[in-house]
């Protein structure tokens, strides 16, 4: 940053302190490093957070000496425009600061020691080999590119700017994961080597996600392959098998198990596939909720909102998971998104400043169109990696724009699996709807065997109520048992 931009930046925090009482300066320059913060009149105090903040000045180590501060709340709200200003302001390092990291990268240095100038008060140099390694998944945050911790969650790290220079000779995008080391500049941590990116070597010419080639899913996913399979993922596998890149959409009303389907699909997965990627979206949750389902599920990739969110925050974090599913497919990993719920997705895309006045029951078109455009990222892709969405959304809810969403959601899934709320309510579980519940194109993922006994089997779900179709799937541990069972009925009904 040339001293041009060092004085504009001191220049907004200043107009922005200003503004401040006292007693809140008094506050901020303590915790930001100001010495003395408590004695010192309110013009010195502005001068001297500008000065730490902006990086001109190092901060002052912390002492113990004296009383103890009474009060050391500060409103999150100030830091938080604090960090704002930073980002727009440094947000120029993308083409100075980055010009100053090639030259720098120029100048010999002693073997095996990269020089990133890791301060500006004098610092030597750091060897490569111990150099810490910063991870994060690249955002843009107020109009500039940085890195932010893979759980979405900003407190207790320092955020990380990543140049445009670097952007483009990486061809990176939004949600890919990138490792790098870093170097300090004005009280700022800028990326200077970028080591991986979605835990492969950067490769500027891979195929990006709209780029690759679809196809119809046609390769298996087995719920049932675990040494402890449920009857729910016996009844997915025999009856609406699940496919990598398919749009799998979960409904039924409420209380009837949505959620305890997906946990126990997510357990399935980790459990009879570790080939794949699963990341896990809980939306507008209870604390209760989030904890359990992390339980169930240690090996998965967690993003949460709860109901103490506000909306803003509930989308980002959705879009967040789904732009680092996306460069996992690209990359040729099989990605398996589990969403809980679309329908609260779609509540808090509503309340968002984004979202146009209401049309009547249903949500608006821009949040329609968001939720049709998450749920419809799913794809197979032909020369390897998927992405498979599975969600739970609501219906008969008594709002109709659970309805309405449910209802266009189903339009574009290719995986439908409903719940009956007359087995949920006479305490049945899992109250699987079977035959409302289907799988489009399934002979692209049965088996030659299991094609010939689709049509025996569709028949006997036809005939029979759905608390005896979930009896027979539980009491039968294998599916050659379960088919002997539906064969069995067939002769006895012809006869």
């Amino acid at each position: 940053m040339n001293e041009k931009s060092l004085n504009d930046l001191k220049k907004a925090y200043k107009e922005y302190l200003s503004r401040l009482s006292i007693s809140s300066l008094r506050l901020v320059g303590r915790q930001s490093g100001v010495s003395q913060a408590t004695l010192k009149k309110k013009d010195d105090l502005v001068d001297q957070i500008a000065s730490v903040l902006s990086g001109e000045t190092p901060p002052a180590a912390k002492s113990n000496r004296g009383a103890p501060v009474k009060d050391n709340y500060v409103d999150p709200r100030i830091f938080e425009k604090l960090q704002e200003i930073k980002l727009t302001y440094l947000s120029g390092v993308s083409g100075e600061d980055s010009a100053e990291f090639s030259e720098a990268a120029e100048t010999p240095v002693p073997e095996n020691v990269l020089d990133v100038r890791s301060s500006e008060f004098g610092e030597e140099p750091v060897p490569y080999h111990e150099q810490e390694v910063y991870d994060g998944q690249l955002e843009m945050t107020n109009g500039v590119a940085c890195l932010l911790p893979v759980s979405g969650r900003e407190e207790g790290r320092e955020t990380i700017l990543v140049s445009v220079s670097l952007i483009k000779a990486h061809n990176l995008r939004e949600g890919d994961v990138i490792c790098c080391h870093v170097g300090r500049q004005h009280a700022a941590l800028i990326a200077t080597e970028i080591l991986s990116v979605n835990g492969l070597p950067a490769n500027p010419s891979r195929d990006r996600f709209e780029e690759c080639e679809v196809k119809y899913p046609d390769e298996r996913i087995l719920l049932s392959a675990g040494k402890q399979a449920s009857s729910s993922a016996r009844f997915l596998d025999w009856l609406v098998p699940l496919g990598k890149g398919q749009r799998c959409l979960i409904s039924g009303a409420p209380k009837t198990g949505k959620s305890v389907l997906l946990n126990d699909i997510a357990g399935a997965l980790l459990e009879g596939s570790p080939e794949l990627r699963v990341l896990v979206l809980l939306v507008d949750q209870s604390p209760e909720s989030v904890a359990g389902f992390r339980k169930a599920a240690p090996g998965a990739e967690f993003v949460c909102t709860t109901f103490d969110d506000d909306p803003d925050r509930q989308v980002f974090m959705a879009e967040f998971l789904l732009k680092r599913a996306k460069r996992f497919a690209e990359a040729g990993m099989d990605v398996v998104l589990l969403v809980d719920s679309l329908s609260a997705l779609a509540r808090a895309a509503g309340e968002t400043e984004r979202a146009e006045a209401g049309f009547g029951p249903g949500p608006d078109n821009r949040t329609l169109h968001f939720i049709r455009r998450y749920f419809g990222a799913a794809r197979s892709f032909i020369k390897g990696g998927s992405l498979t969405v599975i969600g739970t959304v609501s219906v008969g809810t008594g709002n109709p724009a659970d309805d309405f969403v449910a209802g266009n959601l189903a339009g574009i899934s290719n995986v439908e699996i409903r719940l009956d709320k007359t087995l949920a309510d006479d305490r049945i579980f899992p109250a699987f709807d079977a035959e409302a519940s289907r799988t489009c194109r399934s002979e692209l993922l049965f088996s030659e065997e299991e094609r010939q006994d689709e049509p025996s089997v569709r028949k006997y779900v036809s005939a029979h109520t759905n608390e005896e179709v979930c009896a027979l799937v539980a009491e039968s541990e294998t599916r050659a048992r379960f088919i002997r069972s539906v064969a069995a009925w067939l002769s006895k009904d012809k006869k």
